[in-house]
């Protein structure tokens, strides 16, 4: 495959030794960086650990998105992501075995106190400006509590 633009490639050391390699451009539609997060972080449980970033924008992240949104096994297929990123570029790498069990992605059941705080703090501010306009019978039918009697 001949490509019209060459494909960037920045390697940036640091004084620390820390090193990071990014493929593409920030600003592309697909960019990644790999990094030792051990020299990153300065934390020892990252000994040994290098890090892949894959950040994707536009119709790239949205592919993307839809497709992990369909129910796939999320942890795989956010690997084969990467993996064919870094090959159409030329790399080769293997991970280690990725299991679903290793990281629960699932967001945690929402209890009462996580809703009523989600209340407070995404709905409360509309609420609050409608009802200051004058609109409080037709913030309560959009919540159906129109029923609700109001003192």
């Amino acid at each position: 495959m001949h490509r019209q633009n060459k494909l960037s490639v920045t390697r940036w050391e640091a004084n620390d030794g820390g090193c990071t390699v990014y493929l593409g451009k920030r600003a592309s539609e697909k960019f990644a960086r790999i990094y030792n997060k051990h020299s990153e972080s300065n934390d020892e449980k990252w000994l040994g650990c290098v890090r892949y970033e894959l950040e994707l924008k536009g119709d790239s992240a949205r592919i993307v998105a839809r497709d992990l949104a369909s129910g796939c096994e999320v942890l795989p297929a956010i690997a084969g992501y990467l993996l064919e990123f870094l090959k159409n570029r030329g790399l080769s790498i293997t991970l280690p075995a990725i299991s679903a069990k290793s990281i629960d992605l699932r967001r945690p059941r929402s209890d009462l106190m996580t809703k009523l705080q989600w209340l407070a703090n995404s709905v409360r501010p509309s609420v609050q400006q409608l009802v200051g306009a004058g609109e409080i019978q037709t913030v309560l039918a959009a919540l159906g509590l129109d029923h609700v009697v109001h003192h």
